[in-house]
Protein backbone atom coordinates (compact mmCIF):
# COMPACT_ATOMS: atom_id res chain seq x y z
CA UNK A 1 0.00 0.00 0.00
CA UNK A 2 3.07 2.58 1.02
CA UNK A 3 4.65 1.59 -1.88
CA UNK A 4 1.61 2.47 -4.43
CA UNK A 5 1.25 5.87 -2.47
CA UNK A 6 4.77 6.64 -3.28
CA UNK A 7 4.61 5.30 -7.20
CA UNK A 8 1.29 7.57 -7.47
CA UNK A 9 3.40 10.34 -6.17
CA UNK A 10 6.22 9.87 -8.10
CA UNK A 11 4.26 9.49 -11.00
CA UNK A 12 1.90 12.88 -10.63
CA UNK A 13 5.26 14.70 -9.87
CA UNK A 14 6.23 13.60 -13.40
CA UNK A 15 3.40 14.02 -14.99
CA UNK A 16 3.29 17.91 -13.57
CA UNK A 17 6.79 18.08 -14.63
CA UNK A 18 6.37 17.18 -18.36
CA UNK A 19 2.37 18.23 -18.51
CA UNK A 20 2.00 21.63 -21.00
CA UNK A 21 1.42 24.64 -18.96
CA UNK A 22 -1.40 27.09 -20.60
CA UNK A 23 -0.16 30.74 -20.86
CA UNK A 24 -2.80 32.95 -19.96
CA UNK A 25 -2.05 35.20 -23.14
CA UNK A 26 -3.28 32.14 -24.89
CA UNK A 27 -6.61 31.83 -23.24
CA UNK A 28 -7.15 35.46 -23.88
CA UNK A 29 -6.61 34.64 -27.45
CA UNK A 30 -9.08 31.88 -27.43
CA UNK A 31 -11.65 34.36 -26.01
CA UNK A 32 -11.60 36.47 -29.15
CA UNK A 33 -14.37 36.62 -31.20
CA UNK A 34 -12.06 36.38 -34.52
CA UNK A 35 -10.88 32.60 -32.78
CA UNK A 36 -13.34 31.50 -30.43
CA UNK A 37 -14.73 28.78 -32.70
CA UNK A 38 -10.81 27.43 -33.08
CA UNK A 39 -9.38 24.05 -30.89
CA UNK A 40 -6.63 24.71 -27.94
CA UNK A 41 -4.16 23.13 -30.48
CA UNK A 42 -5.06 25.96 -33.05
CA UNK A 43 -4.51 28.28 -30.66
CA UNK A 44 -1.20 27.00 -29.64
CA UNK A 45 0.03 27.28 -33.12
CA UNK A 46 -1.53 30.68 -33.94
CA UNK A 47 0.45 31.55 -30.57
CA UNK A 48 3.72 30.45 -31.94
CA UNK A 49 3.81 31.88 -35.44
CA UNK A 50 2.48 35.31 -33.71
CA UNK A 51 4.80 37.88 -31.64
CA UNK A 52 3.22 39.79 -28.39
CA UNK A 53 4.17 43.27 -28.50
CA UNK A 54 3.10 45.64 -25.55
CA UNK A 55 2.74 49.83 -25.65
CA UNK A 56 2.87 52.39 -23.30
CA UNK A 57 -0.45 54.64 -22.95
CA UNK A 58 -0.69 56.80 -26.22
CA UNK A 59 1.59 55.31 -28.28
CA UNK A 60 1.30 55.23 -32.25
CA UNK A 61 0.96 51.65 -32.90
CA UNK A 62 1.43 52.44 -36.88
CA UNK A 63 0.28 55.28 -39.17
CA UNK A 64 -2.35 55.96 -42.40
CA UNK A 65 -0.09 55.23 -44.91
CA UNK A 66 2.13 53.00 -43.92
CA UNK A 67 2.76 49.41 -45.57
CA UNK A 68 0.40 46.63 -43.59
CA UNK A 69 2.17 43.47 -43.26
CA UNK A 70 -0.26 41.74 -40.90
CA UNK A 71 -3.02 42.07 -38.13
CA UNK A 72 -3.61 42.75 -34.12
CA UNK A 73 -5.32 41.16 -31.36
CA UNK A 74 -5.57 43.06 -28.30
CA UNK A 75 -4.93 40.61 -25.04
CA UNK A 76 -5.04 43.60 -23.08
CA UNK A 77 -6.07 47.53 -22.95
CA UNK A 78 -7.64 49.31 -25.72
CA UNK A 79 -6.96 50.80 -28.70
CA UNK A 80 -8.24 53.92 -30.81
CA UNK A 81 -8.35 54.37 -34.16
CA UNK A 82 -8.29 57.17 -35.72
CA UNK A 83 -8.03 59.65 -39.48
CA UNK A 84 -4.75 62.34 -39.69
CA UNK A 85 -4.90 65.02 -41.86
CA UNK A 86 -2.56 68.14 -41.75
CA UNK A 87 -4.50 69.94 -39.35
CA UNK A 88 -6.13 67.34 -36.78
CA UNK A 89 -7.11 63.97 -36.40
CA UNK A 90 -10.81 62.46 -36.54
CA UNK A 91 -11.51 59.19 -34.36
CA UNK A 92 -12.91 56.60 -36.15
CA UNK A 93 -13.28 53.84 -33.62
CA UNK A 94 -12.10 52.78 -30.32
CA UNK A 95 -11.55 48.73 -29.85
CA UNK A 96 -11.03 46.63 -26.44
CA UNK A 97 -9.77 43.68 -25.26
CA UNK A 98 -10.65 40.29 -27.44
CA UNK A 99 -11.22 42.45 -30.80
CA UNK A 100 -8.99 42.66 -33.53
CA UNK A 101 -7.89 45.19 -35.97
CA UNK A 102 -5.41 46.15 -38.95
CA UNK A 103 -7.52 43.30 -40.36
CA UNK A 104 -7.55 44.50 -44.10
CA UNK A 105 -3.61 43.51 -44.38
CA UNK A 106 -5.06 39.60 -44.34
CA UNK A 107 -7.12 40.14 -47.47
CA UNK A 108 -4.66 42.61 -49.53
CA UNK A 109 -0.95 44.06 -49.18
CA UNK A 110 -2.11 47.84 -48.79
CA UNK A 111 -1.00 51.07 -46.97
CA UNK A 112 -2.77 51.23 -43.73
CA UNK A 113 -6.22 53.67 -44.50
CA UNK A 114 -5.82 54.89 -40.79
CA UNK A 115 -3.95 55.34 -37.59
CA UNK A 116 -3.56 53.52 -34.09
CA UNK A 117 -2.62 54.41 -31.15
CA UNK A 118 -2.84 52.72 -27.72
CA UNK A 119 -5.10 53.93 -25.10
CA UNK A 120 -3.29 52.87 -21.56
CA UNK A 121 -0.21 50.44 -21.49
CA UNK A 122 -1.75 47.85 -24.01
CA UNK A 123 -0.21 44.41 -25.25
CA UNK A 124 -1.39 43.34 -28.18
CA UNK A 125 -0.62 39.99 -30.43
CA UNK A 126 0.64 40.61 -33.79
CA UNK A 127 0.35 38.20 -36.90
CA UNK A 128 2.12 38.62 -39.81
CA UNK A 129 -0.40 38.24 -42.80
CA UNK A 130 2.35 35.67 -44.75
CA UNK A 131 2.96 33.66 -41.74
CA UNK A 132 -0.76 33.32 -41.21
CA UNK A 133 -1.86 32.52 -44.59
CA UNK A 134 1.54 30.11 -44.97
CA UNK A 135 -0.17 28.43 -41.95
CA UNK A 136 -3.94 28.21 -43.74
CA UNK A 137 -2.30 26.91 -46.93
CA UNK A 138 -1.35 24.22 -44.49
CA UNK A 139 -4.70 24.21 -43.08
CA UNK A 140 -7.35 25.19 -45.74
CA UNK A 141 -10.48 24.54 -43.61
CA UNK A 142 -9.34 26.43 -40.44
CA UNK A 143 -8.31 29.16 -42.60
CA UNK A 144 -11.61 29.47 -44.63
CA UNK A 145 -13.52 29.53 -40.78
CA UNK A 146 -11.00 32.12 -39.63
CA UNK A 147 -11.65 33.95 -42.97
CA UNK A 148 -15.25 33.62 -43.22
CA UNK A 149 -15.53 34.36 -39.66
CA UNK A 150 -13.33 37.91 -40.01
CA UNK A 151 -15.42 38.70 -42.68
CA UNK A 152 -18.84 38.36 -40.59
CA UNK A 153 -17.00 40.51 -38.03
CA UNK A 154 -15.96 43.13 -41.17
CA UNK A 155 -19.57 42.98 -42.48
CA UNK A 156 -20.93 43.86 -39.29
CA UNK A 157 -18.59 46.75 -38.46
CA UNK A 158 -19.07 47.82 -41.73
CA UNK A 159 -23.05 48.51 -41.14
CA UNK A 160 -22.47 50.37 -37.77
CA UNK A 161 -20.05 52.44 -39.52
CA UNK A 162 -22.51 53.16 -42.41
CA UNK A 163 -25.38 54.08 -39.91
CA UNK A 164 -23.22 56.53 -38.29
CA UNK A 165 -22.38 58.61 -41.55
Amino acid sequence: MWACSILLMKRGLWMNIFAKKKTPLTSILRNTELFSHLKNKDIERLFQIGHVRQYDSNEIIFNQGEPSFGTYVILEGSVEIFWKNKKSEEHISSFDSGEFFGELSLVANNKRTASARSVGNTTLFYIYSKDLRNYFLRNPLLGMSVYEKMLSIMSKRLEILGSEV
